[in-house]
């Protein structure tokens, strides 16, 4: 594992480096190769939590006489394991978003313009890792606004948002304390 530390003169009283890397940059773009192809991690609504590779080809292990699945499940999940919610095996999961973006404005920060990728990956179009968080965030949110056809891509097919039900605000399932 190679670690590489970005230091700026303007770091915190010189005692912290800005930047600990797991990775070098050869490395970093390729797995952003990887998270930035539509194929693999990037949907039209922000990264998947699990790559779509996985519905052709799920990951099975043979462990003491069981079959083990991991599959990708947009939506519900065909198990009761972790409370029937696949949100973390296939569809755009908010909190891994989140992190994705955060991270990826913190190394552009740390970086510079200088470290440039496909997105999306095989698109031909080179973007800074600050745009790339750009583009991230505005896949997510799109998932809430008007389509061309007036609906809201998060109430999906669903009849009851269909129609004059578009008018309505988009609903949020966080409870926010109003003093907060």
């Amino acid at each position: 594992m190679f670690i590489s530390i970005e230091k700026k003169q303007s770091s915190h009283r010189g005692r912290f480096p800005e930047l600990v890397c797991l990775v070098d940059k050869t490395r970093l773009k390729r797995v952003l190769a990887q998270m930035l192809d539509e194929a693999e991690s990037l949907s039209p609504y922000g990264l998947r939590s699990l790559s779509r590779f996985h519905r052709e080809h799920p990951l099975i292990l043979q462990m003491d006489g069981a079959e083990l699945r991991l599959d990708y499940e947009p939506g519900e999940s065909q198990t009761t394991l972790f409370g029937g919610n696949a949100n973390w095996r296939g569809p755009v999961w908010f909190p891994l978003n989140f992190l994705a973006i955060e991270s990826l404005r913190h190394l552009h920060r740390c970086l510079g313009d200088g470290v440039r990728v496909e997105l999306p990956t095989g698109s031909g179009r080179l973007a800074h890792l600050g745009e790339v968080a750009d583009g991230i965030e505005r896949r997510l949110l799109s998932i809430f606004l008007r389509d061309d056809n007036g609906e809201r891509p998060v109430f999906g097919a669903r009849k009851p948002f269909r129609g004059d039900s578009t008018k309505m605000r988009a609903a949020s399932a966080e409870a926010t304390h109003r003093r907060s």
